[in-house]
């Protein structure tokens, strides 16, 4: 809010100084000068607000839902039947991979999901978008094991471009 009040401001003064300058009036209608500065000053601040506004929207996020991933690998850690977890991405791809090394001795498939949906939910929660499928909408994700056993092979994947992560059997 404040950084508006200062465009605000900061226009309206320079509108009013070219307004004085240029004016073919020439300091004699100071009012209607004063009053065309500032809505020069609004008019212009709100352009410059939406245009930021419009490239905040579209700025990539994938640094931040890569941090957030790696942030929240302890929730994984933490669980039972995790043996140990990892992050992997390609900014020029939009693929995200999530590593987990699974015991499934310990963990069964169902709980592996709901750890994941957890996983996910919980590292979307941390952004302005709080949910995990519209956040990731233009990326790919796949989760792997990265067990010893079953290195490499796909848990799950989402497509670029699509909300339903979907599980291998």
């Amino acid at each position: 809010m404040q950084g508006i009040t200062l465009n605000i401001i900061s226009f309206f003064i320079g509108s009013f100084l070219v307004l004085r300058l240029f004016s073919p009036w020439a300091k004699t209608y100071w009012k209607k000068e004063l009053i065309i500065a500032l809505i020069q000053a609004v008019v212009f601040t709100i352009v410059l607000v939406s245009i930021s506004h419009h490239n905040n929207n579209n700025t990539n996020k994938f640094p931040l839902i890569i941090h957030l991933f790696v942030k929240n690998t302890t929730e994984l850690n933490s669980q039972p039947g995790i043996i140990r977890t990892g992050i992997a991405s390609d900014q020029n791809k939009n693929l995200i991979k999530v590593g987990i090394g699974v015991d499934h001795t310990k963990i069964t498939d169902y709980r592996l999901k709901q750890v994941v949906e957890s996983y996910l939910s919980n590292s979307a929660a941390l952004t302005n978008e709080h949910d995990w499928k519209k956040l990731l909408l233009p990326y790919t994700l796949i989760i792997e094991d990265i067990g010893d056993a079953n290195s490499g092979r796909i848990l799950a994947q989402k497509e670029s471009g699509k909300t339903d992560l979907l599980w291998s059997e």
